[in-house]
């Protein structure tokens, strides 16, 4: 489901040249304190200059969380929270099982649920208008 949905992502917005795809393990230094590794990254090409040898140093324009029984607590709470004290414009929880995909924009120093989309919808971001992202593939068996 992930390479999935990567796949997609990466054939709306590193074919065009917008944006870069990241996948795990990938780290995100969002502090020399703070470093995470979401599942996924988006991050403009225009802010390329963030990649190092390191990872990804600085809040990138959306991360993607995919939960998981051990993990969703730490998503929910934990993560969420250190992403929106460090300035990550979006944040994307994705639940496998369930087969639905949360969309969290900032507002502030926390997150909003903007939209949630089911295993039928279409995924697609304000930020990015090259996703358009079909999650009936993506959730296929």
């Amino acid at each position: 489901m992930s390479l999935r949905l990567q796949f997609e992502l990466i054939r709306g917005l590193e074919s065009s040249g917008v944006a870069l795809v990241f996948d795990a393990p990938m780290d995100v230094i969002l502090s020399e304190q703070d470093v995470v590794q979401p599942d996924l990254v988006i991050l403009r090409s225009t802010r390329d200059h963030l990649v190092s040898d390191r990872g990804i140093e600085g809040a990138p324009d959306i991360l993607v969380e995919l939960l998981s029984p051990g993990t969703v607590a730490l998503d929910r709470r934990a993560k969420q929270a250190a992403y929106a004290r460090f300035g990550v414009p979006e944040y994307w929880l994705v639940e496998p099982v369930a087969g639905h995909v949360e969309l969290y924009r900032q507002s502030a120093e926390l997150y909003v649920l903007e939209r949630r989309f089911d295993k039928t919808s279409r995924l697609t971001t304000p930020s990015f208008k090259e996703v358009d992202v079909d999650l009936a593939q993506v959730f296929r068996p």
